[in-house]
């Protein structure tokens, strides 16, 4: 079965990340894996930080993500979708891009933030690494998703594949 691998934020975005990765999921008749990556906190303490501090910071954080993609399982099944769920504690590229080699993704559906052209060069960006090294089709879904006047769907950055 083909795989749609959709990482989410839980921000406003993800709502049209998420109607993104289900339209072509079931274009394929593939299944949709939702993924929420928490990045891991400064290995090096500061004198503002301790190691109980970040425990407590990732415990809160992977509690808040499960809880998250709990009710988000839950909101689309009544919806008639049925969403995979995988959270993670990893950087947010590798991490995306580790995942979507393990399940075998046909697809990667993403977001994009926009952070505006410098910050891309200077910084780059988890949407900007994931298109380079992916080693499937990538879509990215604007942050600020413009309506197609035809047919009232979001209208993507990146075209969409079939097959």
């Amino acid at each position: 079965m083909k795989t749609v691998l959709a990482p989410i934020d839980f921000s406003d975005s993800s709502r049209r990340v998420i109607d993104e990765a289900i339209h072509l999921a079931r274009s394929i008749g593939g299944r949709l894996v939702l993924l929420h990556i928490v990045g891991p906190t400064s290995a090096f303490p500061s004198e503002f930080d301790s190691t109980g501090a970040r425990a407590a910071y990732l415990a809160e954080a992977e509690k808040h993500a499960r809880d998250e993609l709990s009710a988000l399982q839950r909101s689309l099944r009544d919806e008639g979708v049925t969403a995979h769920v995988v959270h993670l504690i990893a950087q947010p590229g590798p991490g995306i891009l580790e995942q979507a080699d393990r399940l075998e993704a046909d697809y990667i559906v993403m977001g994009s933030h926009g952070h505006g052209a410098f910050y891309e060069l200077i910084v780059g960006g988890t949407a900007s690494r994931v298109l380079k090294l992916a080693k499937c089709p990538v879509v990215i879904v604007p942050s600020q998703a413009k309506k197609s006047a035809r047919s009232g769907r979001s209208v993507t950055a990146a075209n969409r594949a079939t097959g």
